[in-house]
């Protein structure tokens, strides 16, 4: 059947009922046996249909469904696809995976016409193409890292197209709609984890779009998303730090050196969290605080100083010897020991904040006066001359 047949209106309907009978029948496998029959049965002439379906442009409806199926094709289920050491079928799963979501991401590209729905005609796919690249890297049944080794180019190809995806959205867009954003996220976690950050070959726009989509998912409804955007910008921060303690020059160490102001402005809008918002998921603020911290010392001490300065006077003493224990709790040294000191140490403030009932306010962009030095601060002294004054 030709691809102008597949697009008939009395063929679309069965074509999608079919791809959804199948990844049903598929997410119902948890047997590696039994999926190794569904693969047999699919590779490789069958799985072009679900190919031919990603390219029908004229309809998004059949493209969803076959991104779907290949999402679920992708699921390592109850370990399903743990494929034997010397077999090739992981290999051959992820370049099909990969060129759906390169045929697809294209698509969305290069489309210049106005939409009707754009979540429908746009977003929605992209999410799920997000969510295949996410199951191909987390399911941990290819070896991704050699498949540069021997020129294979489905890896490049699908992190360049989720890349691409990501920068060509509106960060506003992509937080707007929460499957888009979970999607986004969670893709963003695993691809910039310790293990295959150096895979990704960031550039600058796409390093300023990540932090940007970050520091959006920050507000977000759902508290696994604002999580899962400290542990993105944790990831690429502890990779440029070791990477520059260690000597080894990197794309992405340079890029945090060159940009100092999206850092900065990092540091800033995670202390306003930390110390002025009660959140179920402080722990995962503080993992990439630290690494703030340890980056801009200075900038961590000046800011917290003029958090202090601008608050009234008879709350001061209290809320320095909060901070005080805060910044001192450990050395601003990357490690594992002092990223937890830093992390009970936060605990520990909010505990003393929460006891002392402290409203605190937060600063606004108008100029400050001289800050309080915190580190040398005598709390009863010093509080009792600016009650006097």
């Amino acid at each position: 059947m030709s691809d102008e047949q597949l697009a008939q209106d009395t063929v679309r309907p069965n074509l999608i009922r079919t791809l959804r009978d199948l990844r049903g029948f598929i997410s119902a496998i948890s047997s590696k046996s039994n999926f190794m029959r569904v693969f047999e049965w699919l590779m490789p002439r069958r799985i072009e249909l679900v190919h031919r379906a990603v390219r029908m442009h004229s309809d998004s409806h059949v493209q969803i469904a076959a991104l779907k199926f290949m999402a679920e094709f992708v699921y390592n289920r109850t370990q399903r696809l743990n494929f034997d050491v010397s077999s090739a079928n992981g290999i051959l799963i992820f370049r099909e995976a990969s060129q759906a979501i390169w045929a697809y991401g294209q698509l969305v590209l290069e489309a210049r016409g106005p939409v009707r729905n754009v979540y429908k005609e746009r977003y929605k796919g992209v999410a799920v193409c997000f969510n295949i690249l996410t199951r191909l890297v987390a399911g941990k049944y290819v070896a991704i890292g050699v498949m540069p080794l021997y020129g294979d180019v489905a890896l490049e190809r699908a992190y360049h197209t989720a890349l691409e995806l990501l920068r060509q959205f509106p960060v506003a867009d992509v937080i707007a709609y929460p499957k888009l954003g979970k999607a986004a996220t969670s893709m963003l976690e695993v691809l910039l984890a310790k293990n295959n950050i150096e895979l990704v070959q960031l550039n600058e726009p796409a390093y300023e779009q990540i932090m940007r989509l970050c520091v959006e998912a920050f507000d977000h409804a759902e508290t696994a998303v604002s999580s899962g955007a400290c542990s993105v910008i944790d990831g690429l921060l502890t990779a440029a730090i070791e990477g520059a303690d260690t000597g080894h020059s990197s794309k992405l160490v340079e890029l945090v050196r060159s940009r100092p102001d999206i850092t900065q402005h990092l540091l800033k809008t995670m202390l306003n969290i930390v110390l002025f918002e009660d959140r179920p998921n402080d722990w995962s603020f503080s993992r990439p605080l630290f690494c703030l911290m340890v980056l801009h010392q200075d900038l961590a001490l000046q800011y917290t100083s003029q958090v202090v300065q601008y608050q009234p006077p008879e709350r001061q003493a209290d809320l320095v010897a909060a901070l005080k224990d805060l910044l001192a709790s450990t050395e601003l040294v990357l490690n594992t020991a002092n990223r937890d000191s830093f992390t009970q140490a936060l605990t520990h403030y909010r505990r003393q904040v929460t006891a002392k009932n402290l409203i605190l306010m937060v600063p606004s962009s108008q100029t400050l006066g001289a800050p309080v030095d915190i580190m040398k601060y005598d709390s009863a002294q010093d509080a009792s001359e600016a009650m006097a004054e």
